[in-house]
C-alpha cells in the first residue's frame, strides 16, 4: 500500500507539472492559445493518467481542477482569449491639493465631503455604473460646479449608432482590440496635439457642469461683482447685460458655472479663451495646482461620448435646455437649467453635465487654419497646442477623432449628425466651432450638434471651461 501511495503522489505531481508548464507557456507566448497547445497538453496529461488506471486517481476531480485553472486563465484574458473584456472601474476623481471640494447630493442638497465625513457619505460621492450613473461632482470656492470625466477608451458602431465606453485605470496607453483611447486624456506632444490632446497622460478632467454664467445669477443688471483685470479685446458691444463693452478698456467679470443662472454671452472666442485661462489664477475660485482653459472640441467629444454610452443616456438624446430670456433683462438670451430639470443632464440625473443641448451656443478652442482671425485675439491660430486645436481642409478631408464631428455625422452640412443634430463644418469666414445648439434651434440642437461661427460677440453664444489637475 505504501508503494501504491508513493506512485500515486508521483503521478499527481507529474500532471501538475505539465499544467504549470502549460500556464507558463500561455503567459509568455500568446499565440499558444490560438495554436491549441492547451488542449494538446491537457489531453496528453489525461491520456497518461488513463494509462495508469491502477493508480486509483479520480479523474473526474482532476479534470475539474484542470478546467478550473483554464477558466482562471481565461478570466485574466491571457493571450487575448476572452471575447468580453473585464469592465474596469474609472479613475478616482483627482481633487486633493487642487482647492476643489467634493460634494454629493443627499436628495435635497449638495453636501461637502471633508475629512470628518463618514464612510457612507464618501461612498455616496460617485458610482460610474450603468444603474446609478452617478458622476462625481465638486465645487470651487465660489460655488461653481464641476463634473469629473474619467479616462476611457471607446468603440463606435456607425451602423447601429452606438458608442461603447470602457474605463482605463491609471494612465495606461494600452487599448483593447477594436477600441480607441480617447485623445482628450492622452499626451499629444509627439503628434503636435492634432486631435486635441494634453501635454501629458491624464487620469481625467473636470468639466464645468453648466455653461458660463453671470455672477449675480438673475439680477436686473450686472451690478457690483468680482471683476478680472483682463480687458475685452474683440467684443465691443452696446446694450449688453455688462453694459457697453469697449475693447481695450472694459474689464471682463469672472464667470460662474451654476444652475438657473443667466448665461454669459456677448463674448468673442478670443476673449472667452483668455478669460477661461485666468480662472485658475483668481482667488474667488480657490484653485491651486490645476490648469483652466476654454473647452476644446476633443473635451466636448469626451463628455458627449460618455453621455451617449451605457454610463449616461445609453443611446438616447439629451433634452434641449429651452429656458430663455431673449433680451429681458437687456442683453440676456438664455438661462442655465435648474437642477430639478434633470432631463437636460447627460445622465438624466442631478449629477450629470447640464445644457449640452440648447441654452446658448458654446464656443470651443478650435480654429480652421487660414480662417479669418478678426475675433481671435489672445487665441493662437497658427498651430495646435494643448489649449487650441487647429483644423484643416473640409469635413471630407478631416481625419480627427474623439471630437464628435466626423465620427458622428454623415456629411459636413445640414442635420446629418446622429439624431438629426446640426452638422455644419467650419470654413474660412466662419472658422470656429460652436457646439450644442441654442434654445431656439429646434431639433437640430443636441449632444452632437456642431456649427461654424465667425467667432464674434453675440447674444446667443457663450462658453464652458475645463480644469485639469
Amino acid at each position: 500500500m505504501k508503494i501504491r501511495e508513493e506512485k500515486g503522489i508521483t503521478l499527481v505531481a507529474l500532471i501538475i507539472t505539465i499544467i504549470v508548464l502549460v500556464i507558463l507557456a500561455a503567459v509568455t507566448i500568446n499565440a499558444a492559445f490560438n495554436s491549441g497547445i492547451i488542449d494538446t497538453a491537457v489531453n496528453g496529461a489525461v491520456n497518461y493518467a488513463d494509462a495508469q488506471k491502477k493508480e486509483q486517481i479520480t479523474f473526474d476531480d482532476l479534470d475539474k481542477n484542470i478546467q478550473d485553472i483554464v477558466n482562471k486563465i481565461e478570466d485574466y484574458n491571457i493571450g487575448g482569449n476572452n471575447p468580453e473584456p473585464t469592465e474596469l472601474k474609472p479613475n478616482a476623481p483627482v481633487y486633493e491639493g487642487t482647492g476643489l471640494i467634493p460634494v454629493y447630493h443627499n436628495g435635497t442638497n449638495w453636501v461637502d465631503l471633508t475629512e470628518n465625513s463618514t464612510e457612507d457619505e464618501w461612498n455616496s460621492w460617485y458610482s460610474y455604473d450603468t444603474t446609478n450613473k452617478k458622476w462625481a461632482n465638486a465645487r470651487t470656492l465660489d460655488g461653481s460646479m464641476w463634473v469629473w470625466i474619467p479616462r476611457y477608451e471607446y468603440k463606435i458602431d456607425s451602423t447601429a449608432r452606438t458608442i461603447d465606453v470602457r474605463f482605463i485605470q491609471g494612465t495606461s496607453t494600452e487599448a483593447t482590440a477594436g477600441y480607441t483611447l480617447h485623445p482628450a486624456f492622452l499626451d499629444g506632444t509627439a503628434n503636435g496635439f492634432s486631435n486635441g490632446e494634453w501635454d501629458k497622460d491624464i487620469a481625467g478632467f473636470w468639466v464645468a457642469k453648466y455653461p458660463a454664467g453671470w455672477q449675480n445669477g438673475q439680477g436686473t443688471s450686472l451690478g457690483s461683482v468680482d471683476m478680472s483685470n483682463i480687458a475685452y479685446q474683440t467684443s465691443a458691444k452696446s446694450g449688453t447685460y455688462a453694459g457697453t463693452i469697449t475693447n481695450g478698456t472694459t474689464k471682463m467679470s469672472y464667470p460662474v458655472f451654476k444652475a438657473n443662472n443667466y448665461a454669459y454671452n456677448f463674448i468673442s472666442v478670443g476673449d472667452a479663451y483668455t478669460l477661461a485661462q485666468d480662472i485658475k489664477n483668481a482667488s474667488r475660485y480657490g484653485l491651486s495646482n490645476v490648469d483652466s482653459h476654454l473647452q476644446k472640441n476633443s473635451e466636448w467629444g469626451a463628455v458627449a461620448y460618455l453621455a451617449y454610452s451605457k454610463y449616461g443616456m445609453n443611446g438616447a438624446e439629451v433634452t434641449k435646455s429651452n429656458t430663455s430670456k431673449n433680451n429681458n433683462p437687456i442683453g440676456i438670451y438664455a438661462v442655465t437649467s435648474p437642477e430639478s430639470v434633470t432631463n437636460t443632464s447627460t445622465t438624466q440625473k442631478i449629477t450629470g453635465v447640464y445644457d449640452m443641448s440648447g441654452c446658448v451656443l458654446q464656443y470651443t478652442a478650435t480654429f480652421l487654419k487660414g480662417g479669418i482671425t478678426t475675433y481671435t485675439t489672445g487665441m493662437p491660430t497658427g498651430s495646435s497646442s494643448k489649449y487650441v486645436t487647429i483644423y484643416e481642409g473640409t469635413w471630407d478631408t478631416c481625419n480627427k477623432i474623439g471630437d464628435a464631428v466626423k465620427e458622428i455625422s454623415t456629411s459636413g452640412s445640414g442635420t446629418t449628425s446622429w439624431n438629426g443634430d446640426r452638422s455644419d463644418f467650419v470654413y474660412s469666414s466662419n472658422p470656429v466651432f460652436i457646439r450644442g445648439g441654442y434654445y431656439y434651434a429646434g431639433s437640430a440642437a443636441g449632444l452632437f450638434a456642431f456649427s461654424n461661427s465667425g467667432s464674434g460677440a453675440y447674444s446667443n453664444k457663450g462658453f464652458r471651461a475645463v480644469l485639469i489637475p
